[in-house]
């Protein structure tokens, strides 16, 4: 099933906003049609019924979003599924969803943000302006959207959020009230989801993504980077302080435990896992306790160690002249190494 995907004036104009962004391809009995281009009447393929079916569009509908001026706009921010992320040629092109657009898979429908990996499928953050299509038919039902089968617009008194409605909603974020009626149960979390997610874990490293525990670690002291130096143990860093410092920065690379597991829930992002912090003077060693409500950017304490954000903010304790900062690490979260460049979509 061929297909093409992309946004309408690239990364500054892109897409439009009820589901599916414009020039996404749904499968007709003519063959594959970019969603703008349908009206009512016209037919599409269908999944849930009987092999071949053929379902009218009943409405259609579109809205165009600024997402600098929406107030949450992770809720509308598309999700993009890279070429060949579900098997091969599944999508053939790049498949962009709204975030709680569903893809019907084991059966189940799951809905495109809880399929986030940070690899293969990404909450694509480099538009400024979306717009989606939907398409509603005779009854929910699926369609086959650049070859992956994913839901039809779902009536539950959410047509407010696109344009033409007589009282359109201001910022919407497309999720319908419920699924009551819809053509097959919702997942969102469990066997189902866990299958799906691990099934795109792989599939990404079939495509050449890799994950590394590998870490890089410095901190800022004022306008200065300072690189670590190994301590005594590998799994302690020490930085010189040229001068007193009331805080310094911890920065390190992040990465989601969602985005590397088969689990979706964690969504943490993680820096560096903190077990001890001692700042060495000339007048001795003074321990920092990790719990000290004025640090920032670290997480709850797991048992002996600390999880930072990538960007944490350490108090010290008063001192002068010199000083050495002893930062022990238990490791760094695991994280999606550099794309490649291309990805094999026909792996």
């Amino acid at each position: 099933m061929s297909s093409s995907n992309w946004a309408e004036g690239g990364a500054r104009a892109a897409p439009d906003c009820a589901c599916f962004a414009a020039n996404t391809r749904i499968l007709t009995p003519d063959g594959d049609v970019p969603v703008q281009n349908l009206a009512p009447g016209d037919e599409v393929l269908t999944l849930r019924g009987s092999s071949d079916a053929v379902m009218r569009i009943i409405w259609a509908g579109r809205r165009s979003i600024d997402l600098w001026r929406h107030p949450r706009p992770d809720k509308v921010m598309p999700i993009r599924f890279i070429a060949g992320a579900l098997g091969i040629g599944l999508p053939e092109h790049d498949l962009l969803l709204s975030p709680d657009h569903c893809l019907f898979i084991g059966g189940h429908l799951i809905e495109a943000k809880i399929l986030v990996n940070g690899a293969t499928v990404i909450q694509d953050e480099s538009f400024r302006h979306i717009t989606y299509h939907h398409i509603e038919l005779e009854q929910h039902d699926v369609v086959l959207a650049e070859g992956v089968p994913v839901e039809t617009f779902l009536d539950k008194g959410n047509r407010r959020m696109f344009d033409g409605a007589p009282a359109p909603m201001l910022h919407p974020d497309f999720a319908p009230a419920t699924r009551l009626s819809a053509c097959a149960p919702l997942a969102l979390d469990g066997p189902i989801v866990h299958t799906a997610r691990q099934d795109l874990l792989e599939r990404a490293h079939t495509l050449g993504f890799a994950v590394t525990n590998e870490g890089d670690l410095l901190v800022k002291a004022g306008i200065e980077k300072l690189l670590p130096e190994r301590g005594s143990l590998p799994d302690r860093m020490l930085f010189e302080l040229t001068q007193p410092y009331a805080s310094v920065e911890l920065l390190s690379s992040t990465g989601v435990p969602a985005h590397t597991g088969a689990d979706p829930d964690d969504s943490r992002r993680l820096g560096v896992a903190v077990t001890r912090l001692t700042l060495l003077t000339g007048d001795g060693a003074i321990e920092i306790a990790l719990d000290d409500p004025a640090h920032r950017g670290f997480h709850d304490p797991e048992g002996a160690h600390r999880w930072t954000n990538g960007a944490a903010r350490i108090a010290l304790p008063a001192y002068t002249g010199r000083a050495i900062l002893e930062v022990s690490v238990k490791g760094h979260a695991a994280r999606w190494s550099p794309a490649p460049k291309t990805s094999a979509v026909s792996a």
